[in-house]
């Protein structure tokens, strides 16, 4: 099992990931907007706001959702002393198969993830079938399937698959 600091990088570089959370402020936004005009027709003698003023609401979420992540992963450095963000690439494979970090199976290629260095990352190659795992692009990595690293401020990485020969 890994901390609790390396799964809450795995949420900021998927769930709490801006580009996420401003998806779902949108989504949100489109179906409550119709019903904007209704609301400042019953609510105006107490809110007296605008579409306007409700539109650049909205806007204040999004600037929100994308200044959070750096704001929350600075805290997390401060609060434990940590010496700062490490920038992680997973490059596409070579072969046919993917690669698990920590509990994030990217589905696009080439993948990025902000992580914290000095807080171990668990990367799992996965060949497809019919395909074999054979090493990992450093060559400082031991052979196996499952490897955990320390990263530095910028680490990239790739596995190696090759066809299965019987």
């Amino acid at each position: 099992m890994f901390s609790r600091k390396a799964r809450f990088a795995d949420l900021l570089n998927t769930t709490l990931h801006q580009a996420n959370v401003i998806a779902k402020i949108d989504a949100l936004a489109s179906i409550i907007e119709p019903d904007i005009p209704l609301e400042m027709a019953r609510w105006s003698s107490e809110w007296g706001g605008t579409l306007e003023e409700w539109l650049a609401n909205v806007q204040g979420l999004r600037d929100f959702a994308k200044q959070r992540p750096g704001f929350v992963r600075e805290h997390i450095i401060e609060e434990f002393g940590l010496m700062g963000t490490a920038l992680l690439t997973i490059e596409p494979p070579s072969g046919e198969g993917s690669i698990r970090v920590n509990t994030i199976l990217p589905t696009t290629y080439p993948w990025h993830g902000s992580y914290f260095q000095g807080i171990p990352v668990k990367l799992q190659a996965e060949p497809a079938p019919g395909y074999e795992f054979t090493g990992w692009s450093d060559a400082f990595l031991p052979r196996t399937t499952t490897v955990v690293v320390s990263l530095p401020e910028s680490y990239s990485v790739q596995t190696l698959f090759l066809p299965y020969e019987k």
